[in-house]
């Protein structure tokens, strides 16, 4: 067997490994069957010895075939053992190998064990630092959680206190709605009472401006046909009745002053149509302000005004009616005392005309219409030459006196119509209040006029009967 383990064995000299682990285990299990084998042949020697005498020439041929097997068998051995010693060499370096890996391994075990450790550390501080962190800002947030709660509460209690408030504050606001509300129906009742009345005078007013109308051209008729009768009596008894030189100086003065005071009252009249004009508009723009402007009086206010200003329109007419009849005599006695010649209106006509002028007021729409009628017709007839000739010319005195006598007359008919004027601006601003004083309101002149210059002094000078 010595000779079998000197021989090298191929597969260690190549530095080649048997292919598997089954292969090893089946040379090994036939080399363990080769030994039990020759085992066996050395514990019988008796029967190979009974062989041997008894078949000496056939244990030759037996030998020689076991020899060829035994070599057969010891090559096999042989083999089976180069393959061992080269498995042993494999796991020899197998384990080598495996040794130096687990070197390695180990070695890279205790680096990544301490790498993971100093990571552990590192992790482990920056999580006590943000443990640390979080329970500052725990503490932060508890706080700003604290205040913020006590600030909420401090709200809701100033909350439950506006709220009281605010509640007293709608109690007392119904009450003065209702309050309100019931003025409002006490108003709109106020309101359509006033509408009523405001229609019932407007049809008052018509149907005593109608029966004015007619009076007055029962009136205008009665004085043309006067007229009439004057101009024939004037015509009839001019021959026959002499003529003093003042009653005719006076009458062509007169004359003179009517055609003067004539185109004085047609400017008067257009002044007066362009102030209607502007009381018609500024009245549109009242009623304009009224329906825009919130702050103005209410409807019932100025329906209440409204009726106010007709009752004192209608108390008004009545005093010119009253006027009117006045001015009516008070021309029919001029006519009559012209056309009689009488001797007291040649004596005192200045201070009789000026006593009547300034103690009788008159309208200042039918009064202006009689008197200039009258006027006109009592200027118709023209003086003769005759009585040019045997007049003398009047003194200024005369003139003066003369002039004062027209004067008053015209401010007799025109001043009551400026004082109607004022009378409704003084109505206006007492139902609209001072925003609205101005509405409405006819301009006047500052400065008193020559014929109330006139009419005041004569209050003055004027002398008694």
């Amino acid at each position: 067997m010595d000779y079998l383990e000197a021989e090298p064995s191929p597969s260690l000299s190549n530095g080649t490994l048997p292919s598997s682990s089954s292969s090893v285990a089946s040379r090994l299990y036939l080399n363990g069957r080769l030994n039990s084998r020759r085992n066996s042949f050395n514990s019988e020697p008796e029967l190979m010895q009974f062989n041997d005498r008894d078949s000496i020439s056939t244990d030759f041929g037996n030998a020689t075939n076991q020899m060829s097997i035994l070599a057969q068998k010891l090559n096999e051995l042989q083999e089976e053992k180069m393959m061992v010693n080269e498995e042993k060499s494999r796991l020899r370096t197998d384990n080598a190998i495996l040794q130096e890996r687990v070197h390695l391994l180990e070695e890279h075990l205790h680096a990544t064990e301490q790498r993971w450790t100093e990571k552990y550390d590192e992790e482990r501080a920056k999580s006590r630092e943000l443990a640390h962190r979080m329970e500052r800002e725990r503490q932060l947030e508890a706080e700003r959680e604290s205040l913020k709660h006590q600030m909420l509460s401090n709200e809701v209690a100033q909350s439950e206190r506006e709220k009281d408030r605010m509640a007293g504050e709608l109690k007392e606001a119904r009450g003065r709605l209702e309050k309100l509300q019931e003025q409002l129906v006490e108003a709109q009742q106020e309101a359509e009472k006033e509408q009523t009345e405001h229609r019932q005078l407007r049809r008052e007013f018509d149907s005593y401006r109608r029966e004015m109308s007619n009076r007055l051209e029962d009136n205008s008729v009665f004085l043309e046909e006067l007229a009439r009768q004057a101009d024939e009596l004037r015509q009839s008894g001019l021959d026959s009745v002499p003529r003093q030189g003042s009653l005719t100086d006076k009458i062509i003065q007169l004359e003179e002053e009517v055609e003067r005071l004539s185109m004085d009252n047609r400017e008067l009249q257009e002044q007066c149509t362009d102030l209607q004009a502007q009381l018609l508009h500024n009245s549109v723009e009242c009623g304009k302000n009224l329906l825009a402007d919130a702050g103005q009086p209410s409807l019932a206010a100025e329906l209440s005004g409204t009726g106010m200003d007709h009752r004192r329109m209608l108390d008004i007419i009545k005093e010119q009616d009253i006027d009117n009849q006045k001015l009516r005599n008070y021309i029919n006695g001029i006519l009559m005392r012209q056309l009689a010649g009488d001797v007291v209106y040649e004596r005192r006509p200045a201070e009789d005309l000026e006593r009547r002028a300034t103690s009788q007021p008159v309208s200042p729409s039918s009064s202006s219409v009689f008197a200039r009628n009258a006027l006109e017709r009592f200027s118709l007839r023209q003086p003769t030459s005759s009585c040019h000739r045997q007049t003398a010319s009047p003194t200024p005195q005369q003139q003066q006196q003369q002039s004062n006598f027209v004067s008053r007359l015209y401010n007799s008919i025109w001043s009551p119509q400026w004082a109607l004027f004022r009378r409704k601006e003084e109505t206006s601003a007492e139902g609209n209040g001072a925003d609205n004083a101005e509405i409405g309101r006819v301009p006047e002149d500052p400065t008193p006029s020559a014929g109330e210059s006139d009419v005041n002094k004569s209050k003055d000078q004027t002398p008694s009967d």
